[in-house]
C-alpha cells in the first residue's frame, strides 16, 4: 500500500518506484504498485510534476499538484495558455485533440527541452 503525505502546502509526497533523480520537473503518475513513476504514455493520468530528485526506490518523491505553479519540461513548443498533456517520454506537450489527457496550462512560451512555467490544473480528458 502506498503512503501519500503532504510535506508542505502544495507538495504531496509518494515513495518513488526507483531512481528518478534525473526526472526533476517532469510529469509523474502513481503506478499500479502505488509508487511514483515518470509519465511514460500519452494516455497517462498525470498527478503532478516531480519537484525533487529521489535516487532510489522508496525515497519520497515530492510532487506539485493541481492548483500549483511550477516548472515543467517541454517535449515540444508551447504558447502561453496552451493546455498541456504528457508526451509519453517524461515531458509535456501542447494538446488540442479530443480525448487528449491534460494536466497543466502553459504560463510562458517554451521550446522542446526547455523548462517552462505551468499552472497544474488536472488531470482531465479534453473534450472538443
Amino acid at each position: 500500500m502506498s503512503k501519500v503525505g503532504i510535506s508542505e502546502v502544495g507538495i504531496m509526497t509518494v515513495a518513488a518506484s526507483g531512481d528518478i533523480s534525473a526526472n526533476q520537473f517532469q510529469p509523474v503518475v502513481i503506478n499500479t504498485n502505488g509508487q511514483l513513476a515518470v509519465s511514460a504514455a500519452t494516455t497517462d493520468h498525470v498527478i503532478g510534476v516531480l519537484q525533487n530528485k529521489p535516487a532510489a526506490a522508496g525515497e519520497a518523491g515530492e510532487i506539485a499538484y493541481a492548483g500549483q505553479v511550477t516548472k515543467c519540461k517541454a517535449g515540444g513548443t508551447w504558447a502561453i495558455g496552451d493546455l498541456l498533456g504528457p508526451d509519453g517520454s517524461g515531458a509535456a506537450i501542447a494538446v488540442t485533440a479530443d480525448k487528449a489527457r491534460c494536466f497543466a496550462r502553459a504560463l510562458m512560451v517554451a521550446a522542446s527541452g526547455d523548462y517552462g512555467t505551468v499552472q497544474l490544473i488536472g488531470p482531465f480528458t479534453l473534450s472538443v
